[in-house]
């Protein structure tokens, strides 16, 4: 499986998108005696787009973005809220499962990064506007990591890293943008290998510093603070690391699921700390209701979140020995796969029913499973983590494992 960090960017959040954007870029240094303000309209309308994006709102937010290049031409903030948008429904609406969308958001991130570049050009105090740039700079980076394109990452990484410093410079009381070395020290703190080599090279790695600096964030953020609290948890939920804090990612879970009651993928949040935390009844009985709610077509509850409802459902029911529980809602979500259009929650459905067989000592019924999750074309990542299976069994050492594929 690639480095978790960079599978994170599935994370099915506008959260990570702006989060790992802020390594920014500076392409007109001058001294600034002061930084350039952002109109209050501008802010009212990309707090009121991004508060759009995560109530699943996306048309809603649609409308902010392009009111914002309405009525301000050129505005980057504008030009990233098309490509937030764009991401969102890549994200939330079809799981990172539909190549026509992913289309779009390149096309989306490339435009922002365009128009921002002529931006700053003519603005080259404006804190804001760096913070738009090198958050679409700090995207392509991690896209070019899930393509090996290590070169490319480099350059685009750094690239990126130097704008949001700059953003900083320009403004140190810009909170905001304290985002992106934040997500940035904490992910690169976090990798092994080559990969954490290659970080190094383009800024701090720093897993403490960084999480320090999303907490700045969440409590001195004028927009970004929900995002920051999602990273913490993404963070705090990661399986078995040093930093990993079920009890305090469900703290900002709970505070957000206040915020955002009718939201699927917060609801899924607060399941996800829960599972972390320990508390694996309730894990289950949240993972339930999250069921309940997409088949009875609750606002925002889509059909295409039926597989994730089910892994979480069934692998609490799994961790508590329900295995009879367990296997009926794994075979769910695999049974609700289209093998045309496959989603990535689905598949794992195939994977978690391998464990839970192997754990069962049924090795063919194991191996039927994993095969049937490898014959799926992997937009994710996941075949190299699945072969591992078909080599060597899930154990009782391996229990319960993490919830979510990444």
């Amino acid at each position: 499986m690639r480095p978790a960090c960079f599978l994170r960017l599935l994370l099915c959040s506008a959260a990570l998108l702006l989060a790992v954007g802020a390594f920014t870029p500076a392409l007109a240094k001058k001294d600034c005696l002061a930084p350039e303000k952002l109109d209050p309209e501008i802010e009212r309308l990309f707090a009121q787009g991004i508060d759009n994006i995560q109530n699943l709102e996306v048309d809603k937010a649609d409308t902010a973005f392009d009111t914002i290049l309405k009525n301000f031409p050129g505005q980057p903030y504008g030009y990233l809220g098309r490509a937030l948008t764009a991401y969102s429904r890549l994200i939330y609406q079809e799981e990172q499962s539909d190549p026509g969308l992913e289309r779009l958001f390149h096309e989306r991130m490339q435009e922002a990064i365009d128009k921002g570049e002529e931006w700053i050009l003519q603005h080259p105090c404006d804190p804001n506007a760096h913070l738009c740039v090198g958050s679409m700079y700090g995207v392509r980076a991690v896209l070019y990591i899930h393509g090996h394109h290590w070169i490319k990452a480099y350059f685009s990484g750094k690239k990126a890293l130097k704008i949001i410093n700059r953003a900083i410079e320009i403004d140190p009381e810009f909170y905001d943008a304290y985002i992106g070395p934040g997500l940035y020290e904490y992910e690169a703190g976090s990798l092994t290998g080559v990969v954490k080599l290659l970080s190094k090279l383009i800024g701090k790695a720093d897993v403490q510093s960084g999480l320090d600096k999303l907490r700045l964030v969440v409590e001195k953020g004028r927009y970004l603070n929900t995002m920051a609290k999602l990273l913490l948890i993404d963070a705090y939920t990661q399986h078995d690391r040093p930093f990993t804090n079920g009890p305090q990612a469900l703290v900002y879970a709970r505070q957000l699921r206040e915020k955002y009651p009718a939201q699927p993928l917060i609801h899924f949040v607060e399941a996800t700390a829960l599972y972390v935390s320990g508390d694996y009844e309730n894990t289950k009985k949240s993972g339930e209701e999250f069921m309940r709610k997409v088949e009875e077509g609750a606002p925002y509850y889509r059909k295409s979140y039926y597989g994730r409802g089910c892994i979480t459902a069934g692998t609490a029911a799994f961790v508590l020995h329900q295995y009879a529980l367990a296997e009926e809602w794994f075979r769910k979500g695999a049974a609700n796969v289209d093998p045309a259009h496959p989603d990535r929650w689905g598949v794992w459905c195939y994977v978690r029913l391998g464990n839970l067989y192997d754990l069962l000592g049924q090795r063919k019924e194991a191996l039927e499973a994993y095969n049937k999750a490898l014959s799926m074309k992997d937009l994710w990542g996941f075949a190299d983590f699945v072969r591992e299976y078909t080599k060597k069994p899930f154990t009782e050492k391996d229990f319960p494992g993490q919830l979510a594929p990444y």
